[in-house]
């Protein structure tokens, strides 16, 4: 049986910063783009962007378009307007409406990712959402798409747009031309902010819980936050979104990673993830200064002597396989 190598990225808005910062660096150390080094590259939200963006093809048709350095780039120019809002939206989206007007990031990835399809992805493909209409997960397949082209291929600027909209930080993406009931997606965080987990078991690229892989899953940092029980018992409606939203995507990140750790030894499974203070937690904070400091968490990271070993080897046996 041929070892499938999978990619798997976290949610967590311009924290994104963090796993792009990794894979410039295994590009790096390989020589060779990140999708020609997976099978299968799997994302939500922030990562879902970042797979997306691996996957678009050049003018051949069959090798990426990006390098990974690229895609840092789209955060470190584009991030600051992506995450810009006045007062008065801050203010009224407490009560009604999302914080942030979606046309800038829209306007992105249009401009990163143009005109592809989920069908044209140069490597297998698994970005997930989330259905407020039917209360289900959703997955956004390469298989899929080229197995149901009439109803399951969409533009990927449409698959980035919908795994990107973080509640409460964006409005939900409609999904058009998939039947009476289109689905109203919103980012797969809210069930699988790491899709690792849904990467290994997917069967769309012949993938499955029998299957020899090699995977590599990256965190955007994970933040310490007590909340102490008499802060707590006193938060209402309002006070509770934030910190309720956060819960479930670190919660099922971590949840994730347990799992993954106990299933998978450490020569099938690498796990980078990075702590954060907590001045540096915010998924929208896209100052000069935040992602200065998003980047040098990464190569503090990448400098740790554990990691670098384990990512090293990982790359010899991506390059073998």
């Amino acid at each position: 049986m041929a070892t499938i190598r999978i990619l798997a990225i976290d949610g967590g808005g311009i924290r994104g910063i963090i796993p792009a910062k990794v894979l410039v660096a295994i590009e790096e150390r390989c020589k060779t783009r990140i999708a020609q080094l997976f099978d299968l590259i799997a994302g939500t939200s922030t990562g879902g962007i970042l797979a997306a963006g691996l996957c678009i093809p050049a003018a051949d048709g069959t090798t990426p378009r990006y390098a990974a350095t690229a895609l840092l780039d789209m955060y470190k120019l584009h991030g600051g307007a992506i995450f810009r809002a006045g007062w008065l939206r801050k203010l009224v989206s407490l009560f009604v409406g999302a914080e942030y007007s979606p046309a800038e990031l829209e306007k992105q990835l249009a401009s990163y990712l143009e005109d592809a399809t989920l069908k044209d992805a140069v490597t297998g493909l698994l970005i997930t959402a989330y259905d407020m209409r039917a209360g289900a997960a959703w997955f956004f397949s390469r298989a899929q798409a080229r197995s149901r082209p009439n109803d399951r291929n969409f533009l990927l600027r449409e698959v980035a747009r919908a795994t990107s909209a973080a509640p409460t930080y964006f409005p939900p993406a409609r999904l058009t031309g998939v039947g009476r009931e289109e689905p109203v997606l919103v980012d797969g965080g809210l069930f699988a902010n790491n899709p690792a987990l849904c990467a290994w078991v997917d069967e769309h690229e012949g993938v499955n819980a029998q299957s020899d892989v090699l995977l590599v899953s990256l965190g955007t940092g994970s933040v310490p936050h007590p909340v102490t029980f008499s802060r707590a018992r006193r938060w209402g409606k309002i006070r509770w979104a934030q910190p309720a939203l956060g819960a479930v995507l670190d919660g099922q990140s971590d949840a994730a990673q347990y799992q993954l750790a106990q299933l998978l030894d450490a020569d099938h499974y690498l796990r980078l993830q990075v702590d954060l203070p907590v001045e540096n937690e915010k998924l929208d904070n896209a100052s000069p200064a935040n992602i200065a400091a998003l980047e040098a968490a990464a190569d503090r990271m990448l400098a740790d002597p554990d990691n670098a070993r384990r990512l090293a080897d990982m790359c010899k046996r991506l390059q073998r396989s």
